[in-house]
């Protein structure tokens, strides 16, 4: 009889001590639930300059891969020959801001792809036949591919002309400067100082490479 008593309470302790445990474990894993559910919810309701600062832009996960696949492309079709040929134009034309020789080959497959898709669109929005559409389309695309070059040649263009109109004011400017006791280097460094535009941006490149080791 005192046997089974003990079994019954050594029983009932033990059906205790699992309930408490259960109990216990289920209130860690509804707190765990809770916190998981608190942070979705803190996410979800967070302002939305928040979200958009936590977010990528669109810039960064679709138009910065797309021009790199671009610019690999572009890269394939222009050579090294090809490449100096067009950091020499962009020189010319004052390295324009964000112009780079793998920028134009990417702008060059780009304006291609947009001129051929565009002119077969209208070619059969108007109902032309198939010579007439092959011939618009080529030369559409031909001129697509080659607007990047034209429009740097143009700006070449109009820079030599702005400093061909700046020549004269300039060497004026260093003759007197000259004749005044400076230096070459001071008197190109007054030259690029006190007067305005391309000529003077040139000035002060050639002072820059100078500086850098290059040779008059």
């Amino acid at each position: 009889m005192t046997l089974l008593l003990l079994l019954g309470v050594a029983l009932v302790f033990g059906a205790l001590f699992i309930t408490f445990a259960a109990v216990g474990g289920l209130t860690h894993e509804n707190k765990g639930v809770n916190r998981s559910i608190a942070v979705l919810e803190a996410l979800t309701g967070a302002p939305q300059d928040m979200t958009e600062e936590m977010e990528p832009p669109f810039s960064e996960r679709v138009l910065l891969p797309l021009l790199a696949k671009i610019q690999t492309i572009g890269k394939r079709f222009s050579g090294d020959e090809e490449h100096s040929t067009i950091q020499h134009k962009i020189e010319v034309a004052g390295s324009p801001a964000g112009w780079t020789p793998d920028r134009v080959a990417a702008g060059k497959v780009l304006g291609f792809v947009i001129t051929l898709v565009l002119s077969l669109v209208l070619s059969f929005a108007i109902g032309l036949s198939i010579l007439p559409t092959l011939g618009f389309v080529v030369i559409a695309s031909v001129v697509g591919f080659m607007a990047p070059n034209l429009y740097l040649y143009q700006l070449g263009y109009n820079r030599t002309l702005e400093i061909e109109k700046q020549v004269a004011d300039a060497i004026d400017l260093l003759t007197i400067s000259v004749e005044a006791g400076l230096g070459f280097d001071a008197a190109a460094a007054h030259v690029a100082r006190h007067t305005e535009g391309a000529l003077a941006g040139e000035f002060a490149r050639m002072l820059q490479e100078m500086q850098l080791g290059r040779s008059r």
